[in-house]
């Protein structure tokens, strides 16, 4: 598992941002300016403010279509504005009713509010601030505020039947197909630039729109959004992912590492076993039965993430899925078997121009950059770095 940029820390994390905090302003029922604040945003040359972002965006009111008319009656509210501004209102009452109905603690965290286990007759104030933090927080860094909220579970029995909280709330609250969906959101995983699976670090991951075909990575939600829907939308809880992933993980409440803060690096390998022999030490394609690769983890890391490691491969199956590369890891040996490091060294000093180091000289040979910045740029990267660090230390012994 390797570590990706986080959108702040990113090179281009005001390109990331703005365009994220149009795909929420489009999705959320809130009022433009309780997400966007006093920010302009620039999304792709267009420059957008909260106070004109309806008139610049179109966006419109919810659709009303029957399961949202069932949904205002269950919670009270009859069906009257016709035009666009009562119909917006309206869509900020629900949302405020069904967030108080579904956790009066996310209620009183969200909004301005004297008793947060009272239904609001009116759309209450919203707190802006706390509405900036629940999208932008990291999940292993909440505060005791949002802790408090925990898990939305469990149904609601309203005038109209039984409602499922989660449901309800990212149905017309934290409406994350609603986001997911729009065409921004290709452009937004275009610009967060992350190529590779950061749970396998197998399956590349990159973003391609070109003349109508579209193919991207998934989204996995780290809370997963069954249970934290209020997290549904949060930038740092969407973790672009592959489809094998995201789904191995699915709704899981087991503490797997997390990317944008958590990774192997160099203190988690996976290196070859012996079983049956050494003939696949040379790369022979026939010797895959000879060894097998095990994950191992070194002598130095906290006990905390050596529980994350030992989780995300139980849910990845990461060590099932590298046994299934032994034939990659034997052209690995096959290539480390014939360019010895005495090989190499003597073809940088006899080409130094062309060779350039004896590192730089692996990666063109192994068609892979064994520097760890560079782990996400390519699919099966550390699988590399760790297969070269384990023969060189090997020769070493």
């Amino acid at each position: 598992m390797i570590k990706i940029q986080p959108y702040y820390a990113h090179p281009a994390h005001k390109k990331i941002f703005d365009r994220y905090l149009y795909l929420v302003s489009m999705a959320l029922p809130f009022l433009p300016q309780m997400v966007i604040g006093d920010d302009m945003l620039v999304v792709d040359g267009r420059q957008l403010r909260a106070d004109t972002f309806l008139d610049q965006t179109g966006k419109r009111p919810l659709k009303r279509s029957k399961a949202y008319v069932e949904a205002l009656s269950a919670y009270g509210i009859k069906y009257a504005p016709r035009d666009e501004a009562g119909q917006f209102e309206q869509d900020q009452l629900l949302a405020a009713r069904i967030i108080q109905e579904s956790s009066p603690e996310l209620y009183e965290y969200l909004f301005k509010t004297d008793n947060k286990y009272a239904w609001p007759l009116d759309v209450p104030p919203m707190k802006r601030e706390n509405v900036r933090r629940l999208l932008t927080i990291p999940m292993n860094c909440l505060d005791n505020e949002l802790k408090n909220i925990g898990k939305i579970r469990g149904k609601t029995v309203k005038t109209a039947g039984v409602r499922d909280k989660s449901e309800d709330l990212l149905n017309f609250v934290f409406r994350y197909d609603s986001f997911s969906r729009r065409n921004q959101t290709f452009h937004l995983l275009k610009d967060m630039d992350v190529n590779v699976c950061p749970y396998c670090n197998r399956i590349y991951t990159v973003t391609v729109t070109k003349k109508g075909h579209k193919s991207r990575p998934q989204f996995d939600h780290y809370k997963n959004k069954s249970n934290y829907p209020y997290f549904a939308l949060s930038i740092l809880n969407l973790v672009p992912s592959c489809s094998l992933c995201n789904q191995a993980k699915s709704s899981k409440e087991e503490e797997v590492m997390y990317p944008y803060f958590d990774e192997m690096g160099t203190n988690v390998m996976f290196r070859a076993k012996a079983e049956a022999g050494l003939t696949y030490l040379t790369g022979c394609q026939s010797a895959e039965d000879e060894f097998r690769i095990e994950l191992e983890v070194l002598e130095g890391i906290s006990e905390e993430l050596r529980r994350k490691v030992e989780c995300s491969d139980k849910v990845f199956h990461l060590t099932q899925l590298y046994n299934r590369h032994k034939d990659y890891v034997l052209y690995l040996y096959r290539k480390r078997y014939i360019f010895t490091d005495d090989y190499l060294r003597t073809i940088c000093k006899n080409f130094p121009d062309m060779a350039g180091s004896d590192k730089e000289l692996k990666g063109l040979l192994y068609l892979m950059d064994l520097d760890k910045g560079q782990w996400g740029r390519r699919s099966l990267a550390k699988l590399t770095h760790d297969i070269d660090q384990q023969i060189t230390e090997e020769e070493g012994n």
